[in-house]
């Protein structure tokens, strides 16, 4: 069943024994967001704010998505063949606190055949503990960056891939990846 949220705010939800600070969307779930705010969610396991399971699909325009965390994908975890179309959003000060070689993102955790497309978005102090700091994906996964900025965080050297972590496909153009540190 589609869902639209607008002018929503999701802040301090927390799922302990789990998945999904804020949202979560089903296999068959098609969820659109406009104006909507994700802050201070957390998930033991997987997606602070949202985990969008295998089959489902999101599309945000205009989500600020700030100080979210989870074991991984800090704001948005993206499972099987989920698809996310992401305008205009801002992910900053999320975090993913695992320590562990196959776990990360600290905005974005892209995996199977998941989908991410970004567009005019600003990733900044997103934070990993072990892979990424603002988007990792899996071998099979598609990330596509379109005119975005991310940058930072400043002085944290203990991830492989400060910046992105990509083993599937990839496209990035016309962005701007700024101050990152790596120990890869």
């Amino acid at each position: 069943v589609p869902a639209t949220f607008t002018n929503c705010t999701f802040k301090s939800n927390s799922a302990t024994k789990g998945v999904c600070g804020a949202l979560y969307v089903t296999s068959t779930g098609v969820l659109t967001m406009d104006n909507c705010t994700f802050k201070g969610n957390s998930a033991s396991t997987n997606g602070g704010a949202v985990y969008i399971a295998d089959g489902g699909s999101v599309t945000a325009t205009n989500c600020d998505f700030e100080s979210n965390s989870a074991s991984s994908a800090g704001a948005i975890y993206t499972a099987g063949a989920a698809v996310v179309k992401l305008d205009r959003c801002t992910f900053r000060l999320n975090k993913a606190t695992s320590t562990e070689k196959n776990q990360g993102g600290g905005a974005i955790w892209a995996t199977g055949t998941s989908k991410v497309y970004l567009n005019r978005c600003f990733l900044t102090n997103n934070q990993d503990e072990y892979n990424a700091h603002h988007i990792y994906s899996g071998t099979s996964s598609y990330i596509g960056v379109n005119n975005c900025v991310i940058r930072g965080p400043y002085g944290v050297k203990k991830t492989q891939g400060s910046l992105l972590q990509i083993k599937g496909s990839n496209v990035i153009v016309n962005s701007t990846l700024i101050s990152q540190t790596g120990s890869w």
